[in-house]
């Protein structure tokens, strides 16, 4: 078995025991390690967490010489120590937010230096110069930019709504036909969370708590549903069909179009070589959902 569809086997495991175990009644208990199982993988059973380690632990062992370059090798290696602390906290034991963030997603926990603070400062002060927000200092220019861009909490909703329309428009003109899928937006409160993609059920959930500018329900529109995770997920569920990508390269790709029934077991293919694989999607950094798929769809 090649060493990426072992690791997927292993993560599903660790799902399943997860849910097995878990006692909460939080938002978030309920999703698991795996919101979203977007490859048809079979889980291991695991009755206890050691014996997933173990299964790591083996898979690790062979990767020096069964992976199929170092790129998947160090890859692999960074899932499996993601893995590992991800069960520590499972567990109970100790574990450090710094510790977590290096571990799991692969954050540098040191403190940033004043070059890149004043790098980004420059940046903000540059737009907001360009913007006309030019009376005082930095912060004070800045809460007076926030100010003016608040969308008020009860036209939240309908403006992300038809910023939700319009990218969806602009990637069916320039990705991929999307223009048949839709997320429903919807308010929530006193959720832990600004935003929530709750594929599924093809709904972006939003905070009302918390105040938004346009421009960060831009962010939102395109990072949970259009080209964001709608695409993302749904480009890996089901193949339906083969078109055109309309993009600069014009080059042929297949697309993909979400199943209406998670239960549908889905054929996937990976569509993209690894050199256009942007390096921060190369280590756990983003969901678990993904990285189980990549690790069992990807080459190696």
């Amino acid at each position: 078995m090649k060493p990426g569809q072992e690791l997927a086997e292993i993560t599903a495991g660790i799902d399943l025991l997860y849910r097995l175990e878990q006692e909460g009644e939080g938002f978030l208990d309920a999703e698991g390690l795996i919101p979203v199982a977007v490859a048809p993988v079979e889980a291991r059973i695991f009755g206890r967490y050691s014996q997933a380690r173990e299964a790591l632990t083996k898979l690790a062992e062979r990767l020096e010489r069964d992976a199929e370059s170092e790129l998947r090798r160090d890859y692999l290696f960074e899932m499996i120590d993601s893995l590992e602390a991800l069960m520590d906290t499972f567990e109970g034991k100790p574990i450090g937010f710094a510790e977590r963030l290096r571990r799991q997603i692969r954050v540098d926990t040191t403190v940033i230096g004043d070059d890149v603070l004043g790098t980004y400062r420059a940046t903000i002060r540059a737009g907001l110069d360009e913007m006309g927000y030019r009376d005082g200092d930095l912060a004070a220019d800045l809460a007076r930019w926030e100010a003016d861009t608040i969308v008020p909490r009860d036209a939240v909703i309908p403006t992300l709504e038809d910023l939700l329309w319009q990218s969806r428009q602009r990637v069916a003109a320039v990705m991929y036909d999307f223009s048949s899928e839709w997320m429903e937006p919807v308010g929530v409160t006193q959720k832990p969370f600004a935003a929530y993609c709750d594929y599924p059920r093809r709904k972006v959930l939003l905070n009302l708590d918390f105040p938004y500018t346009v421009y960060a329900l831009k962010h939102l529109a395109t990072h949970e549903a259009f080209p964001g995770h709608l695409v993302h997920l749904g480009s890996a569920s089901v193949t339906s069909r083969t078109a055109p990508c309309r993009s600069t390269a014009r080059r042929w790709l297949p697309v993909r179009r979400p199943a209406r029934c998670l239960r549908v077991s889905p054929t996937t293919a990976w569509p993209f070589s690894t050199g256009s694989i942007h390096p921060a999607i190369r280590s756990p950094s983003h969901c678990s959902a993904c990285a189980a798929h990549c690790a069992a769809t990807r080459p190696g």
